[in-house]
């Protein structure tokens, strides 16, 4: 193999767990969210404000939705990642993830 293409897949490899770690700290912070939209909507309930508890718990179930996404987005990278060795062209699928360092993909931006 030559040097280039095992500078090119130790890239692309990387490009991928990096992807894949960023959509595990998503999962994490919509988690966090979630819990607190849900004690923010006890809250809200415990003193009678039905618009705001309304609206917590949409908070709520858009933070729930948002990490299934993030969770879903971290199982593709986490395949793609996994998936290169169990095939002849390992290293020629990692060298192809290399590029992924200069697309943005995710929706969600920055962390």
């Amino acid at each position: 193999m030559s040097p280039l293409l095992t500078f090119l897949a130790v890239v692309g490899g990387a490009a991928v767990a990096w992807r894949a770690l960023r959509a595990l700290l998503r999962i994490a912070r919509f988690a966090v969210d979630r819990v607190v939209a849900g004690e923010t909507a006890e809250a809200r309930a415990q003193r009678g404000d039905l618009t705001g508890m309304a609206e917590a718990s949409e908070w709520k179930r858009e933070a729930g939705r948002l990490r299934r996404r993030a969770f879903a987005t971290f199982a593709f990278w986490v395949v793609l990642l996994l998936a290169p060795p169990l095939t002849p062209w390992g290293a020629l699928l990692y060298a192809a993830y290399a590029p992924l360092w200069l697309v943005h993909l995710t929706p969600f931006g920055r962390l």
